[in-house]
């Protein structure tokens, strides 16, 4: 979405921030507002309760009971959320001891500067004090943060046009992701088809003997994993190789749940050996997170430096017996398994 330019702009005088429009001010956020903590340490939240209890998240308690009832913006000040949660709220609440409370807005609405630190506060919150997002977020970087200043009536111009327009945007999101869940399901139900049925609808069919598989083409054979693959199949094959020797490396996080792989990460056979799963092109993975398969991901390893990887123990290894199925459907018969019994 492009904007109109303004008549003329001039320097901040900071270096995320850039130009701002010339009849804006530039304040540090000491100067709009008064900030404080909380006093509560711990609360019983109430289910249903009246009134909101702002915690150190974007989830917010409820409480029976109130200490303050104005305009104020809240963030979390330590712990997880440091400069990422931010709530806006004008009415009775409270809120707990490491959360800094926004109030007393001079030249500023509170909704503006909600929406301000928002999606700016981000940019600095690292710097100083706060070295990490679960570090403390010390008070002397909040009250020196840099905020635009618009006039007042540019201001409550600007909270309207980001509401409507963020509301559009998340209509469109939540259309998207109906659509995506229809594509996911239609995708599942062509795999389930294609790997348990085939792909002629004319084909005669017999029963495979198994409940919840029903029938199956007539010439396909129903036979258990163990008679077509083999599984975690052992380190000996590269005990041979020279230790120096470079392979793949694969942590979880390189795996997708599409089958794709990040083969970014390279490592000596000598630092992978022990305590790590074992693999080679052809075989296929799948991640075997407790209780239920739960993140879904598995791939057919190719394109290994040297043919070979490592990767995390929360992998189980299937390499096909090439005389009875190729590796590629075996990875589709286990994505259909997967989701099957996992659904």
């Amino acid at each position: 979405m492009s904007f109109p330019r303004y008549k003329s702009y001039k320097e901040s005088g900071v270096e995320w921030l850039g130009e701002v429009p010339y009849h804006w001010d530039v304040k540090r956020l000491k100067f709009l507002c008064d900030i404080q903590t909380g006093d509560k340490d711990t609360v019983d939240a109430v289910e249903g309760g009246l009134y909101p209890f702002f915690v150190r998240s974007q989830t917010v308690e409820r409480i029976n009971s109130f200490t303050f009832d104005c305009e104020a913006v809240l963030t979390a000040g330590d712990g997880v959320g440091v400069g990422k949660v931010f709530h806006y709220h004008n009415g009775p609440f409270d809120f707990h001891q490491r959360v800094y409370m926004l109030t007393n807005f001079r030249n500023v609405s509170g909704s503006f500067l909600f929406h301000y630190l928002k999606e700016n506060f981000y940019k600095v919150a690292l710097e100083g004090g706060a070295k990490s997002t679960v570090d403390s977020l010390r008070m002397p970087l909040f009250l020196n943060f840099i905020v635009t200043v618009p006039p007042i009536e540019e201001q409550n111009t600007i909270v309207q046009f980001v509401v409507k327009q963020s509301a559009k945007i998340d209509t469109l999101i939540a259309e998207q992701q109906r659509l995506i869940a229809l594509l996911a399901e239609k995708r599942q139900a062509t795999i389930s088809h294609a790997v348990t049925k085939g792909l002629n609808p004319d084909a005669p069919m017999k029963d495979s003997g198994i409940e919840w598989l029903g029938e199956v083409p007539e010439r396909w054979e129903v036979k258990r994993l163990r008679f077509v693959a083999e599984l975690n199949p052992s380190k000996s094959e590269v005990r041979e190789l020279d230790k120096e020797t470079m392979v793949s490396f694969l942590p979880m996080e390189t795996i997708s749940e599409d089958g794709f792989l990040n083969l970014d990460r390279e490592k000596a056979i000598r630092e992978v050996e022990t305590g790590y799963t074992y693999f080679r092109d052809g075989d296929v993975v799948v991640a075997k997170i407790t209780p239920c398969f739960e993140n879904g991901k598995g791939a057919l390893m190719r394109g290994l430096l040297n043919g070979i990887g490592f990767g995390t123990t929360e992998l189980i290894v299937a390499r096909p017996r090439k005389e009875e199925t190729s590796g590629k459907y075996l990875y589709w018969l286990f994505i259909w398994f997967l989701s099957r019994i996992c659904g």
